[in-house]
């Protein structure tokens, strides 16, 4: 089981500015949730619907408004919603790939079990983590886990980066295992 709800530190860039910032998120079973607090600026929520792929809440708002200020504004903001959009996919897709192994092909290299699924996610899973990545023309997403026990994988980063885009970098130092 991989762990996408709880809390750490992370960093967004956006252009020339970079904020650091404390997070929890949580995931449910169509939509994740981003709750971010940067120092000086407030608190920020990002929704991102897994089933569309839409984004919502202050945090996207926020993204489209500094996309807005620049240069071929309409295209970086068609970038943006992209990013946004691959993001939830990724999220998406990583439930599909640890749910349903059957999507993807796998083997041996170099002391790691490594495949690419049908969803597009290719993953290398080693005795100490997960390491799972997407990658469009636009944006490459991937995410690291660490071993939490036997049977659970904690998130350790999720980084997406995008030609124009926004970059977030988030850290977890805590998981909520949620219970079923």
């Amino acid at each position: 089981m991989i762990c996408l709800s709880g809390e750490g530190k992370g960093k967004i860039k956006s252009g020339k500015k970079s904020h650091s910032f404390n997070f929890e998120s949580k995931l449910d079973s169509n939509e994740w949730l981003l709750g971010i607090s940067i120092p000086f600026l407030g608190e920020e929520i990002l929704k991102l619907n897994l089933n569309s792929g839409k984004a919502s809440g202050g945090l996207y708002r926020y993204f489209i408004r500094e996309l807005k200020k620049r240069k071929k504004s309409g295209r970086n903001r068609a970038v943006a919603r992209h990013a946004f959009k691959q993001t939830s996919h990724f999220l998406k897709g990583m439930g599909e790939v640890i749910n349903n192994p059957d999507l993807c092909s796998s083997g041996f290299q170099g002391g790691a079990l490594v495949g690419k699924c049908k969803n597009g996610i290719n993953y290398s899973l080693t005795e100490s983590g997960l390491q799972l990545s997407t990658q469009s023309k636009l944006q490459k997403t991937s995410a690291n886990f660490s071993r939490l026990g036997e049977e659970f994988f904690q998130v350790s980063t999720i980084n997406t980066l995008s030609g124009g885009g926004p970059q977030i970098t988030l850290r977890f130092s805590e998981c909520y295992l949620a219970k079923r």
